[in-house]
């Protein structure tokens, strides 16, 4: 699969392709078109949105991204290493589907993630995206659906942000501000650890402000 590994990310593109382009954009940019800007109010990418959401989309992805740590392999089931130690795999076109999808409010609400999809998040590699803005610059919502009322992974959310912050801090400065979001809507969890998330990002169980006049 490595030394296919070009040819196969234009296919990762396609897919992406169909569900967000309407079939002029396709027709008339031709590969390597996906840095355009998408019309989330075509009828061509709500129709794309419903297929791939009717399909379990998220799931597949996951599955595939995560290979053999993926909640949904069988005991039995091989599943080939891709890419190597000298061409990793790249995940980047399919990654934009996966994330477009993850910022659709509205389909997540009407096609909601079973538990086992949901288990996908608790992988180091998934977590992380979640921290990424959704397609309007908002916070992802899957940050409240997996943590409210799971400490496990409210502890591995509190980690992955504070790692974030550090690295941002230090070589993507333009990033703080989708960060701070991020945190905003993981401090707002209002749920049996609120007070624990408060604790874990800040280091103190409670901030309190006094007057000092």
């Amino acid at each position: 699969m490595a030394r296919c590994w070009a040819r196969f990310d234009e296919y990762l593109e396609m897919i992406y392709a169909v569900a967000v382009y309407t079939p002029e954009v396709i027709i008339e940019s031709g590969s390597g078109y996906t840095h355009l800007n998408v019309d989330i109010k075509s009828e061509s990418f709500a129709l794309g949105m419903h297929y791939f959401f009717q399909a379990n989309m998220i799931e597949k992805i996951g599955d595939f991204i995560l290979g053999d740590k993926s909640p949904f392999k069988k005991e039995d089931d091989f599943r080939p290493t891709m890419g190597s130690s000298y061409i990793p795999p790249n995940f980047t076109k399919i990654m934009m589907l996966f994330n477009t999808m993850l910022g659709h409010s509205e389909l997540l609400a009407k096609f909601p993630l079973s538990l086992q999809a949901q288990s996908m998040f608790t992988k180091k590699s998934m977590l992380v995206i979640l921290l990424e803005p959704t397609s309007d610059g908002k916070p992802n919502k899957m940050i409240d659906t997996i943590c409210r009322d799971n400490e496990k992974m409210t502890r591995k959310m509190a980690k992955n942000i504070l790692k974030k912050f550090s690295e941002s801090v230090t070589h993507m400065p333009e990033k703080l501000t989708h960060y701070l979001r991020a945190l905003k809507k993981f401090l707002l969890i209002d749920d049996q650890f609120k007070r624990q998330r408060m604790e874990w990002i800040f280091g103190v169980p409670q901030i309190c402000t006094k007057k000092d006049y």
